[in-house]
This record gives C-alpha cells, structure tokens and sequence, in this order.
C-alpha cells in the first residue's frame, strides 16, 4: 500500500522516540489507507461516489458491514467461507482500530491517559498485520471480484 508508506515511516520514528501518541497517530493514518481500499474491493457506494476519502470511519464501516453480510447469500463452498472469514477479519481489526484507538487519538479528554510503549508497539503489530492480511487478496487499485470464484 504506497500511499501508507510515509505514515508507516513516520509511525516507526515516533516509536523509537517515544512519542505514542503520534506513533498511534500515524498508525491510524496508515490503517485509513487500508480501510479505503477494502471499501473500494467491496465497491460499498460511498467508494462507488469516489467520496470514501471525505467520510468519517464509522459510515464506511457500516457500508463496509452491510457488503460483506452479502457474502452469506453466496452459494454453500470453500470460497464462500475463505471470503467470510477473510473480509470479518479484517472488518474486526477496522472496528477495534476505530473504537479502541482512533477516536481516542483523535481527540482531546482531560481524563485519558497517554498510550503507553506496549500498547502502541502492539497496535502497531495489530496494523501491520491487519495491512499484510488485507495484500494477501486487494492492493491499492487491484480488487477481487464481488462474487469470489
């Protein structure tokens, strides 16, 4: 995913300087790119508009949601439950990723303590992985099929 590189980059310096919550910051960024791209693979309408970069996580998400229940209307086979589990992994770690951490990145609370080393080097595992899971099948501009064969 090219257009996650700089914050991949910029997440790694922050970790190595301590700087969390920009580590998380740019993670999130990083974690974006992948978002847009599923939508796109999945073709929900906010990506059919080209207005996916413009709209916040939990709408993408929802259309996310809605596609990807599709699946179960596909016929009984190995394919089917390859592209089930495939698409649920990766709408589980957005969801966690938006409700865990983004939106407490995103924002400033008197009361929200800071992130600490093991939590941000742990979401940075959780990204990476969700991003190297997410290549196995979509790259920037290459999607699999609606129907998987």
């Amino acid at each position: 995913f090219p257009a996650a590189r700089f914050d991949l980059k910029e997440a790694g310096s922050a970790l190595a300087c301590g700087l969390n919550t920009a580590a998380g910051f740019h993670l999130m960024r990083a974690a974006e790119v992948g978002l847009w791209e599923l939508g796109k693979d999945r073709r929900i309408p906010l990506a059919q508009k080209d207005a996916i970069e413009f709209r916040q996580w939990g709408a993408i998400i929802t259309e996310l949601e809605t596609e990807i229940q599709k699946i179960q209307q596909w016929p009984n086979s190995t394919i089917k439950e390859e592209a089930h589990k495939f698409y649920n992994r990766l709408l589980q770690e957005i969801r966690a990723f938006n409700d865990g951490w983004r939106r407490h990145i995103a924002h400033v609370r008197k009361s929200q303590p800071l992130p600490g080393d093991d939590d941000t080097l742990a979401l940075s595992g959780h990204v990476e992985r969700f991003l190297k899971t997410l290549a196995t099948r979509i790259s920037e501009g290459h999607y699999t099929d609606v129907v998987w064969k």
